[in-house]
């Protein structure tokens, strides 16, 4: 098996993976938190500059306190700089907020619940391109 097709297949199964957790926090209780931070962090690369998401957040679930960081399970957190600003300058620090957590790990934690589709879709895509290449590499 060639490096393409494993990558394709290492893409797929993580985006199912993603899917399947950020489908399951759909469900999960929410518990009172405190935003710590939000930043909207940006990366040159190929393509042009990148943005991302990044949030740091405190909440009390099950009797403990526990800190988190994932906004969601999609991790493709990329954001135009418009939007990145509407949500830093929408979650100040100290602000409230509710935070899903998993029942049986109260540390296991998102901000928002579910996949963004777009998200998934890239990533499917690129697994599906990465696995036909390497498929038409190994003929």
């Amino acid at each position: 098996m060639n490096a393409w097709l494993r990558l394709g297949i290492v893409l797929l199964v993580w985006a199912g993976w993603q899917a399947w957790r950020g489908g399951a926090s759909r469900s999960w209780p929410t518990a009172p938190g405190l935003i710590l931070s939000v930043e909207v962090m940006r990366r040159s690369g190929h393509g042009g500059p990148k943005r991302r998401i990044h949030g740091a957040y405190e909440y009390t679930a099950v009797g403990g306190t526990d800190r988190g960081s994932p906004i969601r399970y999609d991790h493709l957190s990329r954001v135009s700089r418009q939007r990145g600003e509407e949500l830093r300058q929408s979650s100040p620090p100290d602000s409230s907020v509710a935070v899903h957590h998993h029942p049986p790990n109260p540390a296991e934690s998102v901000l928002q619940s579910g996949v963004d589709p777009l998200n998934f879709q890239v990533a499917v895509g690129y697994g599906v391109a990465a696995c036909a290449f390497g498929i038409m590499r190994s003929r």
